[in-house]
This record gives structure tokens, sequence and C-alpha cells, in this order.
């Protein structure tokens, strides 16, 4: 009877070390939610975004929520070759809602974001069946970021999931985001930033608008100045005549 008693102390003693070895870190400073995952107290994720979910039925939304209303959770997972945060979608008519972002390892230079999924039961008002499981996910957004260098956009993403339901579909919009996941070197901290492709077009829109402008500028005052030569010399040609 000792025996057993100790076995489950000790077994009760592991699961709750267990649970204490992932921990993971909800802040919202101005608008942007800043999460963190850990284990053991090492690092393993740190992800920087406003984040929005929106769920619709033929192209009509019928469920959406934005950052204030996504809160992670303790079913995250911290390895070392796969990070997952969970985040619990807070809203009446969503039962168990939860959005998962998975990054993964790729070589021993690279980590990446390999997918996105949805999971819930929404109740839906006026329909058939008023209480529909969705399960939907993206696995195609496969995006690659070399070793202790973090990936930004600042414009927003959208990421579309499908369903398992007919006309049903997901779509998740990122925007301010910063994310970093493995290689963090014992330091809680952003590394060097890689800027998405989006961004990087944004910032060559306003020189090529300056440009853009300084050649219709210089246009414009070429062709001033033709018309006043070709002006001055008719006047000339006039003068002599008479």
């Amino acid at each position: 009877m000792r025996r057993a008693v100790c076995v489950a102390l000790l077994l009760l003693a592991l699961s709750l070390g267990n649970e204490a070895q992932n921990t993971t870190q909800c802040t919202s400073v101005g608008g942007v939610a800043q999460y963190k995952l850990s284990k053991d107290d090492e690092t393993c994720l740190l992800l920087n975004a406003t984040i929005s979910v929106k769920i619709q039925k033929n192209s009509m939304d019928i469920g959406s929520w934005s950052v204030l209303g996504i809160d992670c959770t303790n079913d995250s997972i911290c390895s070392t070759s796969t990070v997952q945060i969970a985040f619990s979608l807070a809203r009446s008519g969503c039962k168990d809602c939860k959005l998962v972002f998975t990054f993964d390892l790729l070589n021993s230079k690279q980590w990446g974001l390999t997918g996105m999924n949805f999971t819930g039961v929404m109740n839906i008002s006026g329909s058939p069946t008023p209480s529909v499981y969705i399960s939907a996910s993206n696995s195609t957004l496969r995006f690659s970021n070399a070793a202790n260098q973090t990936f930004r956009c600042n414009s927003p993403q959208y990421v579309p999931m499908s369903s398992n339901v007919t006309n049903f579909t997901v779509l998740v919009t990122t925007s301010s985001l910063k994310v970093q996941a493995f290689f963090f070197k014992g330091v809680d901290k952003f590394d060097a930033e890689r800027p998405c492709v989006a961004d990087l077009q944004s910032l060559l829109i306003v020189p090529v608008a300056v440009g853009s402008g300084l050649a219709a500028l210089v246009l414009v005052l070429l062709i001033g100045y033709l018309v006043s030569r070709f002006v001055i010399h008719r006047r000339k040609q006039m003068y002599k005549v008479s």
C-alpha cells in the first residue's frame, strides 16, 4: 500500500513538472499582442502581432475576433524541432475555438512557419444545424528564415484556410508581425530583422513616387522652355517681315 502511494505521488510530481516545462506569456501593448513561449526557462518563440480571425459562410462573416479576444493557452508545444503556439478565441457562440501556429526547425540553419490550424464548434442561429464543428488548416504557408533572425511583416497578411464544412472558410489576418523561433542564445529578445516582400514593396513606393514627380516636373519645364523659344522665334520673324 505504501509503495502504491509513493508511486502515485511520484507520477503526480512528474505531471506537475511537465506542466511547468511549457510556459506561455501573453500581453497586449497598443493593440499589438506579445507572446512568449518557453520551456525550462529557455525561450523557444517570441511573437508580436495584431491577429484577427474571421469565419465566413458563403463569403459572409458569421464570427470574428480581434487581438483583444485572443489569448494564448497551455496547449502550446515547445520542443527542439517543433514549436506550436495555441490561441483560445474567447467569444460567445464559439465553443472550444482554437487557433494554432506551427513553426518547425527546417535544418540546422533555418526555421519557418509550416502551418495554421483552426478548430471549434460554432453556434449559428437560424441554421438547420445550429452547432457546426469546423476544422480548417493551411499547410502551404512555408516560409524559411535564417537562424538568429527575426521575420518582420508590418503589412497585412491574409491567410485563408480550407474547412471540413462546405461553404465555410476561415480567414486569418496578421499585421505588425515580428516572430522568431529557436536560436535565442539564452537572450529573450528579437535578433536582426528580415522584412517580408510586402514591406519591401511599400518602402519602394515613396522613392518611386518622388522620382516620378521629379520626372514630370522636368518634362513640364522642358515643354515650357520649348514653347517659349518657339514664341520668341515667331515674334522675331513677324518683326522682320513688318
